[in-house]
Formats: C-alpha cells, sequence, structure tokens
C-alpha cells in the first residue's frame, strides 16, 4: 500500500496511513514502520539520522515514529527535561552543538532510543559531536521518480481541493523538477494563477508558466 507526506500538509495529517512509501524513501520507512526492528548500528544500536531534501517527509516519519516509540520532540526546554525518555531531535541544524552532545550522550546513557533528522550531511566543528554522528546508521531520502512526482502532485492538489486531470498529471509529472521544494511550490504557483485568472488548471495555463 503506497503511503505519503508533503510538508505544506496540517500536522494532524501526520499519519502513518497518509505517508505514500516509494522507491526513494522504503528503507527509512521500513525502519520507522517496524521499530525497533534494524534499528541502529554499534555503538549506538538505538540512534537512527534521517537525512532527506527539504520537504521529502521527514517530520511526517518523525511524527510517525513519535506514535510507535513514544518520543517526545526535543525543543528549547532544559535537557534534563528528556531524560530517560525516547527523543526525536528534527532538523538538527536547528540545534547548537552543545544541546545535541548533551542530549546525545544523556539519551545514550539512559539507554534510550533517538531519531535525528537532516536535510544533508550534517558537519560540526566539535569533533566529539561530529564523531558521534559519524558513528550512527544513516538512513537517507533520495529525490522523487516520476512515479513518485505524479503521486506527490496527485496529493498535493488534493489537499488544496483542486481537481486536475491525468493528462495534467501526466504532462507535470514528466516535465517538472524532480524534487520535494519544487513540487510543492509549482502546485503553489498554479492554484494562485488559477485562483487570479480564475481558471482551471490545465495544460494551456501550465504552459503559461513556462513548463
Amino acid at each position: 500500500m503506497h503511503q505519503y507526506s508533503l510538508e505544506f500538509q496540517r500536522q494532524d495529517d501526520f499519519l502513518e496511513e497518509n505517508y505514500v512509501v516509494s522507491d526513494c524513501n522504503a528503507s527509512i520507512s521500513d525502519l520507522i514502520f517496524n521499530f525497533p526492528i534494524k534499528w541502529g548500528v554499534d555503538p549506538y544500536p538505538r540512534t537512527l539520522l534521517m537525512i532527506g531534501p527539504k520537504a521529502s517527509g521527514k517530520t511526517h516519519l518523525a511524527n510517525i515514529w513519535a506514535t510507535k516509540a513514544k518520543a517526545k520532540f526535543a525543543s528549547g526546554e532544559e535537557i534534563s527535561t528528556f531524560k530517560n525518555s525516547n527523543v526525536i531531535i528534527d532538523d538538527i541544524a536547528n540545534y547548537s552543538e552543545k544541546d545535541l552532545f548533551h542530549l546525545f550522550n544523556q539519551t545514550h546513557e539512559d539507554g534510550k532510543y533517538m531519531l535525528m533528522t537532516a536535510s544533508s550531511k550534517p558537519e560540526f566543528p566539535l569533533a566529539d559531536l561530529q564523531s558521534r554522528l559519524n558513528a550512527v546508521l544513516r538512513v537517507h531520502i533520495d529525490l522523487p521518480d516520476e512515479h513518485m512526482s505524479k503521486i506527490l502532485l496527485m496529493k498535493g492538489f488534493s489537499n488544496r481541493s483542486i481537481k486536475v486531470g491525468v493528462e495534467v498529471l501526466d504532462y507535470l509529472s514528466s516535465r517538472i523538477t524532480r524534487d520535494f521544494s519544487s513540487i510543492a511550490n509549482l502546485i503553489e504557483q498554479l492554484d494562485s494563477l488559477a485562483l487570479s485568472s480564475k481558471r482551471k488548471i490545465t495544460i494551456p495555463l501550465i504552459k503559461e508558466l513556462g513548463i
């Protein structure tokens, strides 16, 4: 069964049944859905780093895992708040090296699970932190293929209550830049253009955007 996420979805849409699995995200989806089977590698068997481009569904998967693992999303609270808890660090680039280092160590020492997400390979000046991140299991979300691009378009239009024909999906999926953010931005552009011109989204309208 296919499942799928776009980052312009509402928070209450972060459900397992709403997530679309394809070749580009099959590995990480398998780990999240079947937690704790195959989770992590030594020396940090309870820690996982998910790397994927913006709008690729990392936060959706993190929310699914939060439910399964009864995990807490790390925030600006004191590190001690998360003691003896499974923890999610969503987008590690938003956290200080000091906080990341201490929370990583605390979670590992507590024998709890940790899920981290990043948009690209993390690089931190703090050597002790970087060495730990280099040692954890990393799983990537790849760019979508044509089939996944079509699903993204269909789901994105549906989320905005926009009806488009199969010919529109076929036309777009074979011509657009295949990355998650570009697809999300294109849907927003087409929605705005259709509303401002009071027209339906058709191939002639799409061509006005130079596609």
